[in-house]
């Protein structure tokens, strides 16, 4: 009698836990039958289940309450879940927690995380049906020009250092067709615009567009004829404070309670003296050419204001 007792409980379990992770699949989209049964096979703790065992476990979902219709797209049946009774009851008071983690993250975590954030976030506001905490929570300003898609596959092509050809929305030549080797992807904090590094055909320096203008990559070169420019390194020193961050394109090589010397690889001129400046009274030393653009720059400045 305990052991019958016990497959009963073993049954009850797998069948719930078949049931959440059906769930789980209709609330990422539009999916088949073939589709669960693949995703299925690839899950330890149900592996075989059959159409009739689908159909099943649909009709016990819409049962508890959940509204899932039968549809077809691009000539194939699918299920898909237009609405569901679950839902979280937030107080004005979680949504300011969760304003102000989000405020944080976008001041100072990498653009992975505040993106993971974001989708997370997504995901948890599915369970409430208050559209004012939804829009409140997420509107992560400046990101919300992004389309994630796009910028997910700039960051692979980035990482392999891939040539590939992007239309981009110009602010004083409309859309464009630029072709570059894609080389890193950084969060500008002082701006919170987010920038695609990259060497471009025809000339012989690195450069960046701004993400939120590239709106499609139409093309990935597998034979590349952008040759690599060779790199150029330069140091400078700043003093140790709390709020310095090193670029990505920068390396800490030592640091005292005073000082913090940095390597930098350079994109171009402009941009690392750019970087200088930014920096302001903080910095302490920088090479001889540097100083010396720097002070052209100044006296070009004041003759223009005289």
């Amino acid at each position: 009698m305990a052991k019958s007792l016990q497959n009963v409980s073993t049954t009850i379990n797998l069948t719930g836990y078949r049931l959440l992770f059906l769930l789980r699949l209709l609330m990422q989209g539009a999916i088949s039958k073939e589709r669960i049964i693949k995703e299925c096979e690839n899950n330890e703790y149900i592996r075989e289940i059959s159409y009739d065992t689908i159909r099943l476990d649909i009709n016990t979902l819409k049962n508890a309450g959940f509204d899932i219709t039968n549809s077809i797209i691009d000539g194939e049946y699918v299920y898909m879940l237009k609405s569901h009774p679950l839902e979280i009851k937030f107080t004005k008071e979680d949504i300011k927690v969760l304003n102000r983690i989000k405020k944080i993250a976008i001041e100072l975590w990498k653009w992975e995380d505040i993106i993971s954030l974001y989708e997370t976030l997504e995901k948890i506001l599915q369970f409430t049906d208050n559209e004012e905490y939804k829009d409140s929570v997420l509107n992560f300003g400046y990101f919300m020009k992004i389309d994630f898609q796009i910028l997910k596959e700039l960051h692979r092509h980035c990482l392999q250092n891939n040539e590939i050809a992007v239309k981009y929305n110009s602010p004083k030549n409309g859309n464009m067709r630029i072709k570059m080797r894609a080389l890193w992807i950084e969060h500008d904090k002082n701006t919170n615009k987010m920038h695609l590094f990259g060497q471009f055909e025809h000339y012989n320096y690195i450069s960046y567009l701004r993400i939120d203008k590239i709106t499609k990559i139409e093309k990935i070169y597998l034979k590349p004829s952008i040759k690599p420019l060779k790199k150029e390194y330069k140091t400078y020193k700043v003093k140790n404070t709390a709020n310095f961050t090193p670029l990505f394109n920068e390396e800490i090589i030592e640091e005292t309670s005073d000082f913090i010397t940095v390597k930098t690889t350079v994109v171009n001129d402009f941009s690392y003296v750019q970087r200088i400046l930014s920096l302001g009274k903080n910095v302490v030393e920088v090479d001889k050419h540097t100083s010396a653009q720097i002070m052209e720059n100044l006296l070009k400045t004041r003759e223009v204001y005289k």
